[in-house]
């Protein structure tokens, strides 16, 4: 699993990105290095199929200034309320509401409520160290369309064929390297499969709600909300849950192999 160590570059002169300890299969936000006032953001992984981001929108603060990415960025609203202006019309994003905001398409959001606001960024496919991903736009211009926001739907949850296992597709799969497939899913208790599984795909899952139990290789962690469990193509994993209560995600899928933006 190829990974950077340092932030992505910005044309911004203030950098928004906070980057911590990019070691392990299993990564917690750390709500503590949010500053309370500002706008940041946490890489918490960097790697050649792409970025996993969790921010934070304090209460009644904007994010960064208008701009655009040299590639797809999706949202996904954890917590608390956003306000998106995505191209020509404006969303608001609460708890299971996901943005497509593709290549290219201008974009701006603030939280207008008294609450923080969290949310997920994925991009994809990763960007080379040294090139941009981040071009700053005038919100004096005219945006044109672009872009769309879809929402969890648990009547649209569907038997994935493992026991006690459904999910959502919100951005199918293909096998696109330069795409990612975004689902939404519940494991039951004692749903999963415990037999080591082994795919030619890259997931990205991040627990929501509940405690699942991961197994890579012969290591086992109990691992509960806010953490991304990293699962690249080709690494032996198993994953049940064990607890009383139903497990909720969200999982970004990229195709193999790596596909990272050369410039």
């Amino acid at each position: 699993m190829t990974e950077h160590t340092h932030a992505p570059v910005t044309e911004k002169k203030e950098v928004h990105w906070l980057t911590t300890d990019l070691t392990g299969f299993v990564r917690k936000v750390d709500y503590s290095l949010y500053p309370a006032e500002r706008f940041k953001s946490e890489v918490l992984y960097w790697g050649e199929r792409g970025f996993v981001i969790a921010s934070r929108v304090p209460p009644h603060s904007p994010g960064p200034a208008p701009h655009t990415h040299t590639v797809d960025q999706m949202f996904f609203c954890y917590r608390g309320e956003l306000e998106l202006t995505l191209g020509d019309k404006v969303h608001t994003l609460t708890p299971g509401s996901l943005a497509m905001i593709t290549t290219g398409v201008p974009h701006k959001h603030r939280n207008p409520r008294d609450s923080d606001e969290m949310h997920l960024e994925l991009l994809v496919p990763g960007i080379l160290p040294g090139l941009p991903i981040v071009e700053l736009v005038s919100d004096d211009e005219e945006w044109g369309p672009g872009g769309y926001v879809v929402r969890v739907d648990d009547d649209k949850l569907e038997p994935t064929g493992m026991p006690g296992w459904q999910l959502q597709w919100l951005i199918p799969r293909t096998d696109n390297p330069e795409a990612a497939g975004i689902c939404a899913g519940v494991i039951a208790p004692d749903g999963g499969f415990e037999q080591l599984q082994v795919r030619d795909v890259s997931e990205y899952m991040f627990v929501l709600d509940g405690e699942v139990e991961v197994r890579i290789n012969d290591d086992v962690q109990t691992v509960g909300a806010d953490n991304l469990i990293l699962l690249p193509a080709g690494l032996p994993h198993a994953i049940t849950n064990r607890s009383s209560a139903d497990v909720r995600y969200i999982s970004a899928i990229t195709a193999d192999p790596g596909s990272a933006v050369q410039g």
